[in-house]
C-alpha cells in the first residue's frame, strides 16, 4: 500500500509496458527446416540440419563470455533453434578462455562450415527521470553465414524496468538483465530461422558457385615428421618426396615468363589508417630490388613484369594486374607471383588462407584481397604457375590475435596466424594446373630478416641463380633453400634470444599437377 501512494498511476501503466516489453515471445513453432543432415550442392555436401552459435566479445567493454547474460542468450538461442528443429554446435569453455587471452578474435570458416550465426552483446543501464528505477537495455548483433558467405547482418533488442533502491538495485539489475537478453535473443533467433527456412537449393548453388572442388594431386614437397617432438615444424634434413612415375621427367620450357612483385615496405599509410602497432619492412625493399636485378637471369622479360611496391601495392591494383595478365599469358608461359608484406588472417574468410597486408588495408575491411580470392584469380592463369609468399614478418597485424575456425563437425582455434598454409592454398588451384607454391615461412612462424633483405628471399634467388635453370624447384628447394634457411634462423633466434617464441623458421612448399617440376 505504501508503494501505491509513492507511484502514480501512469507510472504503473508504463512499468508494465516495459515489463511486457521484456517477456519472451513464445511464437508456434515454424516448420522446421526442410533439408536433411547433410544437402548436396552441385555434388558438395552442406550441413543444414545444424546451427553453430559463436560469441565474439566487440570492444573492451564487451561482456566476457562467462558474463551471465552471454550465457542467458546463448542458452536462448540455443532453445529457440532446437524448438525449430535444428541441432545446435557451440564452442567449448576451453575455447572461449583461449579466444579471451589475446588482442582480438578473427572469425574463418573451413571448407565443410554449414549454417552459422555469430553475434556480439551491448547492454546499457538508463535511469528513468523521477523514478527510482532505469532501464536495462540489451542489443545483439549478428551476421548469419552459410558456409563462408554473410547471408545478412541482423539486430535485435531487450528491455526491461528495474527498480535501483538501495538493497535491490543489484539483484533487479542483474535480472533485469537477464530477461531483456531472453527476449533479445528469441527475436534473433526468430529472424535468423526466417532466413535460414528461405534459402533453396538453387540460392545455396548461388552462393557457393560453382563446384571447382579440391585437387587430390596436392602435395607437400618434404613431408614433415610426424613424431611428437617435429610435429609444428619441418625437419632441416627431410630430403624430396617424388612424385609417383615422374622419373625424370621435365616440363617444357616455358616460350615466356610472367612476373607480378608486390612488395610492401612503408606501412605509413596503414598505421594512419588505424593499426598503429604495425611496423616498416626495410628488408622488403631490397628483395624487390634483389629479384628485379636477377628475373632477367633466368630469362624474364622485364617488359613483362609487374611491379606494386609501397603505395601503389593496394588491393584493387593486385587485381587488376592479375586479370590483365590472365588475357596475355598462353598455355606454354610461366606466371610468377610474389609477395612480401605483413600478413594476418581475414575476417569472415576461408581458413587457412589469410590476406597481404597491403597498402589500402583497413581494419575489418571485406574488399582487402585475401589469398582465397588470390588463388581463385590466379585459377584463370594458363601455364606453370608458382606463387612466392613471404608474409610472416614480425611486427605485424597478427599480433596476439585468435583466429576461430568453425567447420560443420568441430570449432578450434589457432594463435598469430600470418601467412596462408601452401597445402590448402595448392589443394584448391585449378584441376589440370602446374601450380606451385612456397611460402617463406609456416603460418604460424617468423620470417627473419638480414642485412642482405629477407632470409628466404636471398637464400632463394641466390639458389636459382646457381641453378641456372637445370633442377626442377622442389629438389631446388629441398636441397638448397629449406635446410639453409633453418640452420641460418636458428643462429638467428639465438642471437636474439627469442628461440622460446620462434626456435626456426621453416620454407614450405606445395604442389598441384607437375609443379614439383616447375624450373625458373
Amino acid at each position: 500500500m505504501k508503494l501505491a501512494k509513492r507511484v502514480s498511476r501512469p507510472q504503473f501503466q508504463r512499468r508494465a509496458f516495459l515489463t511486457f516489453l521484456s517477456t519472451p515471445v513464445w511464437t508456434p513453432l515454424l516448420t522446421a527446416l526442410p533439408t536433411s543432415a547433410a544437402s548436396s550442392v552441385e555434388g558438395r555436401t552442406l550441413r543444414t540440419d545444424q546451427v553453430t552459435i559463436l560469441y565474439r566479445p566487440l570492444g573492451k567493454d564487451a561482456p566476457s563470455p562467462h558474463d551471465p547474460i552471454v550465457q542467458s542468450s546463448v542458452r536462448q538461442l540455443e532453445r529457440e533453434f532446437i524448438a525449430r528443429g535444428l541441432k545446435v554446435q557451440q564452442p567449448s569453455a576451453q575455447l572461449y578462455r583461449l579466444m579471451a587471452q589475446g588482442d582480438g578474435v578473427v572469425v574463418t570458416f573451413a571448407s565443410d562450415a554449414g549454417y552459422s550465426l555469430v553475434f556480439s552483446i551491448y547492454r546499457n543501464l538508463r535511469p528513468v527521470p523521477q523514478q527510482e528505477g532505469a532501464i536495462a537495455e540489451v542489443r545483439l548483433e549478428s551476421r548469419t553465414i552459410v558456409g563462408r558467405h554473410v547471408l545478412s547482418a541482423e539486430s535485435s533488442r531487450g528491455q526491461m524496468f528495474t527498480r535501483t533502491d538501495a538493497g535491490l538495485q543489484e539483484f533487479g539489475a542483474r535480472r533485469a538483465f537477464e530477461l531483456a537478453t531472453e527476449k533479445a535473443a528469441s527475436e534473433l533467433a526468430d529472424k535468423t530461422f526466417q532466413i535460414l527456412k528461405a534459402m533453396t537449393t538453387e540460392r545455396l548453388a548461388d552462393l557457393l558457385g560453382p563446384d571447382e572442388g579440391l585437387r587430390t594431386d596436392a602435395e607437400l614437397v618434404g613431408l614433415p615428421d610426424t613424431s611428437p617432438a617435429s610435429t609444428s615444424m619441418l625437419s632441416e634434413t627431410t630430403t624430396v618426396q617424388p612424385t609417383e612415375g615422374s622419373g625424370n621427367a621435365r616440363l617444357p620450357t616455358p616460350k615466356r615468363k610472367w612476373a607480378i612483385l608486390v612488395g610492401m615496405s612503408n606501412y605509413s599509410s596503414v598505421r594512419t589508417a588505424g593499426v598503429p602497432g604495425i611496423k616498416d619492412l626495410p628488408g622488403v625493399s631490397k628483395d624487390i630490388q634483389q629479384i628485379r636485378a636477377t628475373l632477367p637471369e633466368l630469362g624474364f622479360d622485364m617488359r613483362d613484369v609487374t611491379t606494386l611496391k609501397d603505395a601503389d601495392a593496394t588491393s584493387g591494383a593486385l587485381r587488376s594486374a592479375l586479370k590483365r595478365l590472365a588475357g596475355l599469358v598462353a598455355a606454354d608461359d610461366l606466371v610468377m607471383v610474389y609477395i612480401s608484406a605483413h600478413g594476418a588472417d581475414k575476417d569472415f574468410s576461408a581458413s587457412g588462407f589469410g590476406m597481404p597486408i597491403l597498402a589500402d588495408f583497413r581494419p575489418n575491411d571485406p574488399n582487402s584481397l585475401d589469398f582465397w580470392e588470390l588463388q581463385s584469380l590466379t585459377r584463370n592463369l594458363q601455364g606453370q604457375v608458382v606463387w612466392i609468399s613471404d608474409t610472416c614478418h614480425s611486427g605485424g597485424a597478427a599480433t596476439n590475435i585468435s583466429s576461430v575456425v568453425i567447420g560443420g563437425q568441430e570449432i578450434s582455434t589457432v594463435k598469430e596466424v600470418r601467412g596462408p598454409d601452401a597445402l590448402s592454398v595448392a589443394r584448391a588451384t585449378a584441376q589440370g594446373q602446374s601450380f606451385a607454391i612456397l611460402t617463406a615461412a609456416g603460418a604460424r612462424e617468423i620470417s627473419w630478416e638480414t642485412g642482405e633483405g629477407g632470409l628466404f628471399t636471398t637464400r632463394l634467388l641466390n639458389a636459382l641463380k646457381d641453378n641456372k635453370g637445370m633442377k626442377p624447384l622442389s629438389e631446388l628447394f629441398s636441397i638448397h633453400v629449406r635446410p639453409t634457411v633453418i640452420k641460418e634462423s636458428k643462429t638467428i633466434c639465438e642471437k636474439s634470444r627469442s628461440c622460446s617464441m620462434h626456435p626456426q623458421q621453416t620454407p614450405v612448399m606445395a604442389y598441384g599437377g607437375s609443379g614439383n617440376l616447375i624450373i625458373i
